[in-house]
């Protein structure tokens, strides 16, 4: 018997989409553009100072590209099978719970995979320039093939657990932040708050956060602490495996539809008015919307969708805070200024994109853009009510991003002129 048949199936039909090779092309691209920005905001320093800054770029979007694996490939995996009824067929066979867990992994993060092996490449050249060594090289690799696996762990145990699609991502998202964000400030905090013998505890709650053993890949960290580091990787490898596990176990156990329980119905309502606002609300919002464009009602119901926008700059902000109170002098240079730009420039522009084709790609999936399309409403309606609802989504934001970049520009100028 083949071992894992599903994931055999699902490489060998990946492996005849020209896409799934596209994405090593496109991957590659853009890391050398973003060499090449490098390149041109040191190339008055030396190739040491440029060789560790590009390492340190490159490896900063790849970790975040690895983070956001789960939300971008597993989190609906399995939910989706859910809602069009096919994951019960699989288990009307010999299959077992890791065979469709393990299948679905091979079969969503394929393209994922190839474009992150296509980085590690373009990641090396710091090594020929200089300024890294070979330790962290492989270190950073290492935390990044973990980071990645770790996050699509992450996403197909919560695929496993739901059935629809953006309460899917919506949590895996949550967990995400909960391990890479929350932890840290959470021994922060302690750190900052109570006497010293409790940083054994905070250094603890560091240990199954990613961003630890991203932190601990770098020469000038793994040297001080080396114990930190390998405990980080052994301790988020361990958790994948644990969510691996857990959806291998639960899986053939609620994929039956089940009778709904006692107050499940009242608990969605309260879910909806969060999501969508009060009845009150949402008859304002939906009439002054609809006055305009009503593909712009229906792309934009969702009313905390800016919401999310304004968090991710908050978690930005208060980064640079600690950042300015913990290393002064020293956080305030083009060495910091320029790679700030980049992530914030590269973390709204991919969530443009994605949010562009997100709400057109869903409709068309479930067969509401044939409806839309046989009302009253022309192609040209339909685009302009899609960039109203993006315009309203990042519109703000990306001002505000803009005039930062603006003060960055004017305090990296700022030495020249004096």
């Amino acid at each position: 018997m083949t071992l894992l048949p599903i994931v055999e199936r699902e490489l060998r039909v990946a492996a005849r989409r020209p896409v799934t090779y596209r994405m090593r092309s496109l991957v590659v691209l853009m890391a050398i553009v973003v060499s090449s920005f490098v390149y041109m905001a040191t190339y008055k320093d030396s190739s040491r100072q440029f060789g560790q800054l590009l390492f340190w770029v490159l490896s900063a979007l790849a970790f975040l590209y690895c983070l956001a694996a789960g939300v971008r490939s597993t989190s609906d995996c399995l939910s989706e099978e859910k809602r069009e009824g096919t994951l019960g067929l699989l288990f009307l066979t010999d299959l077992k719970g890791y065979d469709v867990v393990m299948g679905k992994i091979a079969a969503t993060s394929l393209r994922g995979f190839y474009g992150l092996l296509a980085i590690f490449p373009i990641l090396a050249l710091p090594l020929l320039v200089g300024g890294v060594t070979q330790g962290e090289f492989s270190r950073m690799i290492l935390v990044l093939l973990n980071t990645f696996v770790f996050s699509l762990a992450i996403g197909v145990f919560v695929s496993s657990l739901s059935k629809n699609a953006r309460k899917a991502v919506v949590a895996t998202c949550v967990l995400l932040v909960f391990f890479s964000v929350v932890l840290p400030v959470c021994a922060g905090t302690i750190l900052f708050l109570t006497p010293t013998h409790r940083s054994q505890f905070a250094s603890a709650l560091l240990l199954p956060c990613p961003f630890a053993g991203f932190a601990g890949a770098f020469d000038s960290t793994y040297r001080s602490s080396p114990k930190l580091f390998w405990y980080s990787i052994g301790i988020v490898h361990g958790c994948l495996w644990a969510f691996l596990i857990g959806a291998s176990v639960i899986l053939p156990r609620v994929w039956q539809e089940k009778p709904g329980r006692k107050g499940a119905a009242q608990w969605r309502e309260t879910v909806q008015r969060w999501v969508y606002g009060s009845e009150g609300r949402r008859k304002a919002f939906r009439t002054r919307l609809l006055d305009m464009n009503a593909f712009y009602w229906l792309a934009s119901r969702v009313w905390f969708k800016p919401t999310q926008v304004w968090i991710l700059l908050l978690a930005g902000g208060c980064f640079w805070i600690w950042g300015g109170i913990n290393l002064g002098s020293i956080w305030y240079t083009e060495a910091i200024y320029f790679p700030t730009a980049i992530m914030l420039n590269a973390k709204l522009k991919l969530w443009v994109a994605a949010e562009a084709g997100r709400k057109l790609g869903q409709d068309r999936k479930l067969g509401a853009l044939e409806l839309v399309l046989s009302t009253r409403m022309t192609v040209k309606d339909i685009l302009r009510g899609q960039f109203l609802a993006l315009g309203r989504q990042f519109f703000w934001p990306l001002t505000l991003v803009i005039g930062m970049q603006v003060i960055f520009m004017a305090a990296s100028l700022q030495p020249l002129s004096g």
